[in-house]
Protein backbone atom coordinates (compact mmCIF):
# COMPACT_ATOMS: atom_id res chain seq x y z
CA UNK A 1 0.00 0.00 0.00
CA UNK A 2 2.89 2.32 0.06
CA UNK A 3 2.53 5.09 -2.05
CA UNK A 4 -1.08 4.58 -2.84
CA UNK A 5 -4.43 5.65 -1.45
CA UNK A 6 -6.36 3.40 0.86
CA UNK A 7 -10.00 3.57 1.33
CA UNK A 8 -10.65 3.51 5.61
CA UNK A 9 -14.03 1.84 6.61
CA UNK A 10 -15.95 4.16 8.54
CA UNK A 11 -15.59 3.66 12.35
CA UNK A 12 -17.70 3.80 15.29
CA UNK A 13 -16.07 5.36 18.46
CA UNK A 14 -18.10 4.59 21.88
CA UNK A 15 -17.53 6.71 24.86
CA UNK A 16 -18.65 8.40 27.92
CA UNK A 17 -18.03 11.45 29.77
CA UNK A 18 -17.08 11.21 33.54
CA UNK A 19 -17.89 14.48 35.83
CA UNK A 20 -16.24 15.06 39.09
CA UNK A 21 -18.28 16.66 41.09
CA UNK A 22 -16.45 16.43 44.83
CA UNK A 23 -13.33 14.65 45.91
CA UNK A 24 -14.56 11.24 45.89
CA UNK A 25 -17.64 11.75 43.75
CA UNK A 26 -17.87 11.48 39.98
CA UNK A 27 -20.88 11.21 37.49
CA UNK A 28 -21.25 8.97 34.83
CA UNK A 29 -22.71 9.95 32.13
CA UNK A 30 -24.62 8.14 29.20
CA UNK A 31 -23.05 6.19 26.45
CA UNK A 32 -22.65 8.30 23.21
CA UNK A 33 -21.11 6.94 19.96
CA UNK A 34 -19.12 8.93 17.10
CA UNK A 35 -19.06 7.76 13.62
CA UNK A 36 -15.99 8.29 11.64
CA UNK A 37 -16.90 8.58 7.94
CA UNK A 38 -15.27 6.38 5.29
CA UNK A 39 -12.20 8.59 3.86
CA UNK A 40 -9.11 7.48 1.91
CA UNK A 41 -5.81 8.21 2.48
CA UNK A 42 -2.44 8.13 0.96
CA UNK A 43 0.09 6.43 2.56
CA UNK A 44 3.52 8.25 2.51
CA UNK A 45 5.98 6.20 5.14
CA UNK A 46 5.65 2.87 6.45
CA UNK A 47 7.07 1.84 9.85
CA UNK A 48 9.57 -0.79 10.86
CA UNK A 49 7.82 -3.87 12.27
CA UNK A 50 10.48 -4.12 14.93
CA UNK A 51 9.55 -0.14 15.83
CA UNK A 52 9.23 0.09 19.78
CA UNK A 53 7.55 3.83 19.36
CA UNK A 54 6.48 6.22 16.46
CA UNK A 55 6.53 9.29 18.17
CA UNK A 56 8.72 11.91 16.46
CA UNK A 57 11.27 12.66 19.63
CA UNK A 58 12.93 15.89 18.08
CA UNK A 59 10.23 18.55 19.62
CA UNK A 60 7.09 17.53 19.90
CA UNK A 61 5.33 19.74 22.78
CA UNK A 62 3.13 18.00 25.46
CA UNK A 63 0.41 18.97 26.80
CA UNK A 64 2.23 20.56 30.19
CA UNK A 65 4.41 22.71 27.86
CA UNK A 66 1.25 24.22 26.41
CA UNK A 67 -0.47 24.55 29.42
CA UNK A 68 2.75 26.37 30.40
CA UNK A 69 2.67 28.43 27.37
CA UNK A 70 -1.21 29.50 27.78
CA UNK A 71 -0.81 30.26 31.79
CA UNK A 72 2.52 32.32 30.63
CA UNK A 73 0.55 34.54 28.08
CA UNK A 74 -2.58 34.77 30.34
CA UNK A 75 -0.02 36.21 32.70
CA UNK A 76 1.37 38.63 30.12
CA UNK A 77 -2.02 39.71 29.56
CA UNK A 78 -2.95 40.34 32.87
CA UNK A 79 0.31 42.35 33.47
CA UNK A 80 -0.13 44.21 30.30
CA UNK A 81 -3.67 45.07 31.18
CA UNK A 82 -2.41 46.36 34.62
CA UNK A 83 0.18 48.52 33.90
CA UNK A 84 -2.49 50.04 30.89
CA UNK A 85 -4.68 51.45 33.38
CA UNK A 86 -1.93 52.54 36.09
CA UNK A 87 -0.81 54.38 32.25
CA UNK A 88 -4.29 55.42 32.06
CA UNK A 89 -4.12 56.57 35.38
CA UNK A 90 -1.14 58.30 35.40
CA UNK A 91 -2.25 60.71 32.37
CA UNK A 92 -5.01 61.47 34.07
CA UNK A 93 -3.18 63.09 37.02
CA UNK A 94 -0.90 64.74 34.76
CA UNK A 95 -3.53 66.38 33.28
CA UNK A 96 -5.20 67.19 36.32
CA UNK A 97 -2.23 68.90 37.42
CA UNK A 98 -1.34 71.14 34.23
CA UNK A 99 -5.00 71.89 34.40
CA UNK A 100 -4.44 73.48 37.70
CA UNK A 101 -1.39 75.19 36.70
CA UNK A 102 -2.92 76.93 34.04
CA UNK A 103 -6.46 77.44 35.81
CA UNK A 104 -6.77 81.13 37.07
CA UNK A 105 -7.10 81.52 40.24
CA UNK A 106 -10.44 82.86 41.80
CA UNK A 107 -11.40 86.17 43.04
CA UNK A 108 -10.24 86.20 46.50
CA UNK A 109 -11.36 89.26 48.94
CA UNK A 110 -9.50 89.44 51.86
CA UNK A 111 -11.69 90.93 54.49
CA UNK A 112 -10.20 91.18 57.59
CA UNK A 113 -11.81 91.27 61.25
CA UNK A 114 -11.88 93.87 62.89
CA UNK A 115 -9.83 94.32 66.00
CA UNK A 116 -13.08 94.81 68.15
CA UNK A 117 -14.72 91.48 66.64
CA UNK A 118 -11.43 89.64 67.95
CA UNK A 119 -11.68 90.96 71.69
Amino acid sequence: MFGRDVALPETKISYRVQSKMGQKTSIQGRDQTYLMPAQSMRVLSLVPSDAADIRDTSASDTFSDIDQRAFRANLFTIVGGVLFVLAGLMALLGLARLFQRYRKPAATSSRLIADTAIL
